[in-house]
C-alpha cells in the first residue's frame, strides 16, 4: 500500500502483521531524517527506498546526490534497504553494491515481459543477476558475497517476512 501515510497507517500495519505478513513504507529523497526514522521503525521486512523524485519507469540519475540519500536512509533504520523506481539495468544494480540490499527492476522488467514474452524476464533476470554476483563478489574481494548484500538474492529461499531485519 505505498501510499498509506504513515499517521493513518496503524489499520493497515496491524492487518499486516496478523496476515503474517511485512508491513513495508516508501521513503523518498525529499523525506526528512525525522521522517525516515519514523517509517524505519514502523514498518518491517525491508525499507523501500524511491531511487528518484518523480514516477516509476523514468529514467534515475546515479550520482552522489542519489548515494548520500541512500546513506541517509541506512542511518535512518536497520531494515534491509530495497530501492527502485528507474533501476533498469545491470550497470544501474552495480552502482548499488554496498548501499542497498536489493534492487527492484519492476518497470524494466515489465518492459521486457511486454516486448519478448516471459521467457525473456526469465533470461534478464538471470543475466542481472550472474553479472551483479560477479561484481558484488569483486567489489567485496570475496569468492562470494556475504548474505545482505546485493547481488545474492535467491527467489527461491530469500523471503521478506515480518520480523527479518537483516
Amino acid at each position: 500500500m505505498p501510499d498509506c501515510k504513515l499517521e493513518d497507517s496503524a489499520a493497515y500495519v496491524a492487518a499486516m502483521r496478523d496476515a503474517a505478513l511485512a508491513p513495508i513504507f516508501l521513503l523518498s529523497p525529499r523525506t526528512s531524517d525525522e521522517r525516515l526514522r519514523a517509517l524505519g521503525q514502523a514498518g518491517d521486512g525491508l525499507a523501500y527506498a524511491v531511487a528518484r523524485k518523480g514516477v516509476t519507469g523514468a529514467k534515475t540519475e546515479f550520482s552522489t546526490e542519489l548515494e548520500a540519500y541512500l546513506a541517509r536512509c541506512r542511518q535512518a533504520t536497520e531494515l534491509p534497504l530495497a530501492v527502485g523506481f528507474g533501476i533498469e539495468s545491470a550497470r544501474d544494480v552495480r552502482f548499488l553494491v554496498g548501499k542497498a540490499d536489493v534492487a527492484v527492476v519492476g518497470s524494466q522488467a515489465l518492459r521486457v515481459l511486454e516486448q519478448a514474452g516471459i521467457a525473456a524476464v526469465a533470461a534478464f533476470i538471470a543475466e542481472l543477476s550472474n553479472r551483479i554476483q560477479h561484481h558484488a563478489a569483486a567489489v567485496i574481494g570475496r569468492a562470494e558475497p556475504p548474505h545482505g548484500d546485493l547481488g545474492r538474492f535467491d527467489a527461491a529461499h530469500d523471503v521478506v517476512a515480518p520480523g527479518r531485519r537483516g
